[in-house]
């Protein structure tokens, strides 16, 4: 009776431990991604170099309605 509880709860630890490596790899890689687009803006004043000017999130939302119009245009 024992030994089956303590196998459950060992399997329930390393389902969790597992879940944890998953999410510090993520993090590990956010991070890594904000570090490289922080390097690229060399002027301190400019502000974070990840966030998007008014203008060039209107370009991306263009951009994004193109490909969604291309995507039907090309799978019919």
């Amino acid at each position: 009776m024992h030994q089956e509880y303590d196998d459950a709860r060992l399997a329930i630890d390393r389902e969790s431990l597992s879940q944890v490596q998953i999410l510090e790899k993520a993090c590990e890689e956010v991070r890594a991604f904000h570090k490289f687009y922080q390097g690229l803006d060399h002027d301190t004043d400019a502000g974070d170099a990840m966030l998007l000017s008014e203008s060039q999130l209107e370009e991306l939302w263009e951009t994004e309605r193109l490909y969604d119009q291309y995507g039907t245009f090309y799978s019919v």
